[in-house]
């Protein structure tokens, strides 16, 4: 039986925040974000961005909002999902997002990293330090995190982000579909 590629990174379980409030700005995580990562990005384009609903929990306040970016690479087609939630109503450069993306890159590099800076939650990984891929433990994102960002910043600035149009699927934790 051939293993998928969707299969492997499946959440372990509830995400869980470390810290509450999120440190930095959507603008901050692209700009220190690594190079490598900010050229690669170049490569990637969004399928689609929509508004999707959140479950009650005592995760997020009420009027948090969560994007939830199809993107896709340009040579290969592999789909990554990349969810953006803004706990401060609706997405913009000054906003303070938790990020998260279904790509191994972001979940075994960054996503121990954002989480504590309260730009991300252990959902994915199983808690422990990057200290082989990310041994200074230095702030980025992901290609397609980066690529859904600058997508979602620019439609902001053009009021073409979605806004009123809301998708009826919701997030299920426990699949993280």
């Amino acid at each position: 039986m051939a293993i998928r590629q969707a299969d492997i990174m499946k959440p372990l379980g509830r995400p869980r925040r470390v810290v509450s409030k999120p440190r930095h700005t959507a603008s901050v995580l692209v700009r220190r974000s690594w190079p490598s990562r900010r050229k690669s990005a170049k490569q990637i384009a969004v399928r689609s961005v929509k508004v999707i609903k959140l479950p009650r929990n005592e995760m997020f306040k009420a009027q948090t909002v969560a994007y939830r970016v199809v993107t896709y690479s340009k040579l290969n087609k592999h789909l990554h999902r990349v969810t953006v939630f803004v706990d401060s109503g609706w997405f913009s450069s000054k906003s303070r997002p938790v990020v998260d993306c279904s790509c191994a890159d972001f979940v075994y590099t960054f996503e121990y990293v954002l989480a504590y800076t309260g730009n991300g939650m252990i959902w994915r990984c199983n808690g422990d330090t990057p200290d082989e891929r990310n041994p200074g433990h230095r702030l980025g994102l992901c290609k397609h995190a980066i690529a859904a960002l600058t997508v979602m910043h620019r439609r902001s600035l053009s009021e073409k982000l979605v806004r009123s149009t809301r998708s009826k699927a919701k997030i299920n934790w426990r699949r993280g579909k």
